[in-house]
């Protein structure tokens, strides 16, 4: 049996079919619900103008998707309302938010009682691949709103048999270790830098390793060098989960070490060129559109989530027919081109930085001079500890962080060339609203004091 069979089960009930379907089978039904999905997107005046001229009945494979057109992010900012498909009164929920980088109105989406509930039935059984029946879950998410993301998996939770506990980073990370320890919590789900500093204060109280079986990390990209930490201070599998507010929330969850699971049942996702838009063969990497397939209030058609993504090639181990995407290494619009034309991103700093437990969070900055300057300001949470005598502890912190950081291939490249020089600061504080935010790589930045 698959041990990916909680979420193979969901599309079986779906396809209403005894058992997972073979990847033809899949195919077939996902192309039969998108015309569906057509159909009834042209009830919003958005989609009926972009599909105008265009036959549902003709679209028969993924490859037929590129006769559609590409959904920006745009129109959740400028007009959502124009993407309705159903009264106003079927609205259930409605979800403002920021996306990470972004300026001007915020997006937002809107969420009839059956497309929530599809969210808890995908929780529900992704929990089920990961724990049983009785056991514990510390969601570190928020939590506060109705329907928010924290109380849809308690919900989710719940159904299943699991006792959900919620806690937040105000609570302070040494309290809410205690409480998952007397509470016998089996697994935690949250962001990878508060589960980081879960761990770590896990860790401090000298609670056992291993007592904790599972961490689910989502939100942000996760690097190596953060789930090597993770794994070896709680003795836990780590896995992961890629979603956004517009897919509902879910989207894949991690199987092993081979990829993540799209939810299939629910979502038909390619890759395209961010560029030109011209869909990629599995494999490539390039920016993950997406096509909702049962949301009722919403329906989104090729929408381009600004995330770098891949599908994988070929069948899981595993045995499912659900495809799989690698694990999502961040969003495009983080990228910034240093001097000599390489990308920087992100997770080349955090791969940096982010395993290292003395190491709290960064900011980084990306002057574009001549030659450009990449300024990283670390929030410590000690000094790192010393190697010799002949400097002061701050001083070879900064010293260590600058030769892991001169490692990393884009900035050692640049380095090595002489376009770019690396600056590290060592911080006893970064500015709040900087904390476990969603980070990027900043083109303009003020002097930290």
């Amino acid at each position: 049996m698959s041990r990916f069979a909680p979420l193979d089960a969901i599309l079986a009930e779906r396809m209403k079919c005894d058992s997972p379907p073979d990847t033809a089978a899949l195919e077939r039904w996902q192309m039969e619900r998108l015309r569906a999905t057509l159909e009834h997107a042209r009830h919003s005046p958005y989609h009926a103008e972009r599909l105008a001229g265009i036959a549902a009945s003709s679209l028969y494979s993924r490859h037929d998707l590129a006769r559609l057109p590409l959904m920006e992010a745009d129109i959740l900012r400028e007009a959502p309302l124009k993407l309705l498909c159903v009264s106003q009164d079927d609205v259930a929920r409605a979800v403002t938010f920021d996306t990470s980088g972004s300026t001007g109105p915020p997006k937002r989406v809107f969420c009839t009682a059956e497309d929530i509930e599809n969210t808890i039935t995908f929780f529900s059984h992704g929990l089920l691949s990961f724990m049983q029946r009785g056991e514990a879950l510390l969601a570190l998410l928020p939590a506060e709103r109705p329907a928010s993301v924290g109380r849809l998996l308690g919900e989710a939770a719940g159904r299943v048999g699991v006792r959900p506990l919620s806690a937040s980073p105000e609570h302070g990370w040494d309290s809410i270790a205690d409480m998952a320890h007397r509470e016998g919590v089996r697994a935690v789900v949250g962001s990878p830098l508060h589960v980081r500093e879960f761990a770590l204060a896990w860790h401090r109280a000298g609670f056992p390793s291993g007592a904790i079986s599972t961490v689910l990390l989502c939100w942000d990209a996760a690097p190596r060098a953060l789930r090597a930490l993770l794994a070896e201070t709680l003795g836990c599998e780590v896995r992961h989960h890629w979603g956004m507010t517009e897919t509902g929330m879910g989207g894949a969850l991690s199987c092993g070490e081979a990829g993540m699971h799209l939810r299939e049942n629910d979502l038909l996702v390619e890759v395209t060129d961010p560029v030109s838009g011209v869909p990629l063969p599995d494999g490539t990497w390039g920016e993950l559109v997406v096509t909702t397939l049962d949301r009722r209030a919403m329906p989104l058609i090729r929408y381009r989530t600004g995330d770098r993504g891949r599908i994988l090639p070929g069948t899981c181990p595993c045995g499912s027919p659900q495809r799989r995407i690698d694990l999502v290494p961040g969003r495009l619009a983080d990228e910034r081109l240093l001097p000599d034309g390489t990308p920087l991103r992100l997770i080349d700093i955090d791969e940096c930085l982010l395993g290292l437990p003395d190491v709290v969070e960064y900011r980084a900055c990306l002057h574009e001079d001549a030659p450009a300057v990449l300024a990283v300001d670390v929030l410590l949470r000690g000094d790192i500890p010393r190697l010799g005598p002949t400097m002061t502890a701050r001083e070879e912190s900064v010293a260590i962080l600058t030769r892991l950081l001169s490692t990393a291939s884009p900035i050692a490249r640049a380095m090595r060339l002489g376009t770019l020089e690396l600056r590290v600061a060592a911080r006893d504080h970064l500015p709040p609203e900087t904390l476990f935010a969603k980070r990027r790589i900043a083109t303009r930045c003020q002097a930290s004091s």
